[in-house]
């Protein structure tokens, strides 16, 4: 891709509401982008991460799936919204 192709891609941040997924916490997915462009999710935790042993024994996995399947359907729906279906691929 040139340089002057990348000028003209705008990278969209989409976040998820706050989803209350058991023992306290909540948690908020995040799409970002590193700096090559490349996408990934990332996760905020309320109030704080929680620690392995506390993820096992307090956060109701069964809610967090069901948030992270929520977001992910909502992040397709807007991106076939965005393109009309059509993945250009240049």
């Amino acid at each position: 891709m040139s340089a002057a192709a990348k000028e003209e891609i705008t990278y969209v941040t989409i976040a998820s509401d706050l989803h209350r997924v058991g023992g306290g916490y909540a948690v908020r997915f995040i799409t970002q982008h590193m700096d090559d462009g490349s996408p990934f999710i990332s996760c905020e935790w309320s109030p704080y991460l929680p620690t392995p042993r506390e993820t096992r024994r307090k956060v109701d996995m069964k809610r967090y799936d069901q948030a992270l399947a929520q977001f992910l359907q909502s992040v397709a729906e807007r991106m076939v919204g965005e393109t009309g279906g059509r993945h250009d691929r240049t």
